[in-house]
């Protein structure tokens, strides 16, 4: 079967937003109704129903994680999931909560493999967990700069931080968690 809403891209990877629905961009919609099939990260109420409203295919990744097995090996399995359906049957998307380059590792493993084996990928934003926070803390990076570590990088590298300068500190709860850094 031949896709007759042609994209320029095998794989869409698209931000959700940190709030369920409300934060979801239409151009985010557009793509997803535009894919055969959704793959989501997002454990938000009504986002898999809403989902479902625009792309009839919405395959849950969550299902893709065992209890025991690290994280990073899951990730590889939900891209890998993300990957094997674009060369299937492509347009697919990827959707997943936040920001999908703001700690979100399988869009990284998702383009590498899609360089590999010759697949196109568009990234596209969503309101990530700094942005919520910023509003949160009614900080304007702008005026003085801002400063953005990972909990364990900072620790394990030993990054010098500036006093004067506001800092946020990502992932505090999972600092050195094994294999964290790695």
């Amino acid at each position: 079967m031949k896709n007759t809403n042609r994209v320029p891209y095998d794989i869409a990877v698209v931000g959700l937003g940190m709030t369920g629905t409300h934060q979801i961009t239409r151009e985010a919609e557009e793509t997803i109704r535009r894919s055969r099939q959704t793959f989501v990260i997002d454990m938000a109420v009504s986002v898999l129903d809403y989902l479902k409203t625009l792309c009839p295919d919405v395959v849950d990744l969550r299902r893709a994680q065992k209890p025991g097995v690290h994280r990073r090996l899951t990730y590889r399995r939900m891209a890998s999931i993300v990957i094997d359906a674009a060369i299937e049957k492509p347009p697919v998307c990827f959707a997943t909560y936040g920001h999908p380059k703001m700690y979100c590792h399988p869009t990284t493993l998702i383009q590498r493999a899609a360089t590999v084996l010759g697949l196109k990928v568009v990234v596209l934003p969503g309101v990530s967990s700094l942005d919520t926070l910023l509003i949160d803390l009614n900080l304007d990076p702008g005026f003085d700069g801002l400063q953005v570590y990972d909990a364990t990088d900072l620790v394990v590298r030993g990054r010098p931080l500036q006093n004067d300068v506001s800092c946020v500190i990502m992932q505090a709860p999972i600092v050195l968690e094994p294999f964290n850094n790695g």
